[in-house]
């Protein structure tokens, strides 16, 4: 559990080098300048008078404080419910998963743009649209028991199907 938890710490947020001592040097420039030093005054000297640190401490600063938090959590937050791990969508989301790891959400299909949708909130739906159209009904257009929303559809409706990857051409 912890290699998994330091592994997640570490791919948190990272930068390149080039981009690290870009952003060093004009930190460096602007502390020199607020202190009113020349050039030749060491780096050490300048962000110890302002109370700065470097870019990469600031980084690593970070990359622990999530991993502390992350390892706070009890199991119970890395678990899902058992009842929304029964429902027939999640089942076709996680059977091809074995392990922890980044997967590619957006391929370019159309199921892919209604993923991308729906993480960010704005999926189409009659709840979205009644926010601009008065009286508008938001019942769930599938099955008509319960108001159309994201958690809903993807949750708790029972008339969607799972799609199995595979049995359909990826643009529907």
């Amino acid at each position: 559990m912890f290699d998994i938890v330091s592994q997640a710490a570490t791919d948190v947020a990272s930068t390149n080098a080039t981009t690290q001592q870009a952003l060093e040097v004009c930190q460096r420039e602007a502390g020199r300048t607020a202190l009113t030093v020349h050039g030749f005054t060491p780096n050490e000297a300048v962000e110890d008078d302002l109370g700065w640190s470097s870019f990469k401490m600031k980084e690593e600063v970070a990359k622990l404080a999530y991993e502390r938090s992350l390892s706070s959590l009890t199991d119970s937050r890395w678990a899902w419910d058992t009842d929304e791990m029964g429902h027939p969508n999640l089942l076709a989301i996680g059977a091809g998963k074995s392990d922890i790891a980044e997967e590619v959400f957006y391929d370019n299909s159309r199921g892919s743009g209604l993923l991308c949708e729906a993480r960010s909130g704005v999926f189409r739906m009659w709840t979205l649209r009644a926010r601009f159209t008065a009286e508008l009904d938001t019942t769930c257009p599938l099955c008509q028991d319960a108001e159309d929303t994201i958690r809903y559809i993807v949750l708790e409706c029972t008339c969607l199907q799972a799609v199995v990857p595979g049995a359909q051409d990826s643009n529907t």
